[in-house]
């Protein structure tokens, strides 16, 4: 897996050959969306939780912070981080299986190292410096991408499972995945740090996947 992030949302993007297992894919890309080749999507349906696509009103607001720690924010939770190495992907927000509370969850090894699995509730970039430029996707925007400017390093501050204060300093791909999940959390997608001509032909894309039955 590279160490570079093409989608944003987050999840693995993986090039993959039509018609070649996900498991025997070469070269993946860790990107925030997951695709199979060119124009071909994975379905996406299956997971926990259903993911939901552009076009889903829970997409464009800002979600509520969490005031209490319940079975149900737990399972949500657990949900989550299952869905999120189902899809495969290295991240998911909360608004992106429908459920409009500021929670995230982002594991940039994929579940290769138990210690890089954060859970981050109410969280907060309280300092960023530098930039870096990468392609990023979403899940809830499958088969498309594009190069968006996020900061090389940051800092982020939130509260674990728990309820307890925790403060994370990340950098690369962690800082790439923590921006894009924190757009889910405020109404954003990164489809809105790119150019109007870009998103505009992206949204029109999108609209006639639509219209063809193709988006669902």
């Amino acid at each position: 897996m590279k160490d570079t992030c093409n989608n944003c949302g987050i999840i693995q993007i993986l090039k993959i050959e039509v018609g070649r297992p996900a498991s025997q894919s070469r070269n993946p890309k860790s990107q925030i969306g997951t695709r199979v080749g060119r124009g071909r999507f994975v379905n996406i349906k299956h997971m926990i939780r259903q993911i939901v696509l552009w076009g889903s009103e829970v997409l464009e607001h800002p979600s509520e912070p969490v005031t209490n720690i319940t079975d149900a924010e737990i399972k949500l939770v657990q949900d989550m981080i299952e869905t999120m190495y189902k899809a495969p992907g290295v991240g998911l927000a909360a608004p992106q299986v429908g459920v409009a509370k500021r929670i995230m969850v982002t594991d940039t090894t994929s579940g290769e190292k138990k210690d890089h699995l954060f859970t981050i509730l109410n969280p907060e970039i309280v300092a960023s410096e530098g930039e870096q430029f990468e392609e990023e996707g979403c899940l809830s925007i499958p088969g498309f991408s594009a190069t968006v400017v996020r900061p090389k390093k940051l800092v982020l501050q939130g509260i674990d499972l728990k309820g307890k204060e925790i403060t994370i300093e990340a950098k690369d791909l962690l800082a790439r995945a923590f921006c894009h999940e924190m757009d889910h959390l405020d109404g954003k997608l990164f489809l809105d740090h790119i150019s109007f001509i870009k998103r505009d032909m992206i949204k029109r894309r999108i609209k006639k996947l639509m219209r063809q039955g193709k988006w669902e």
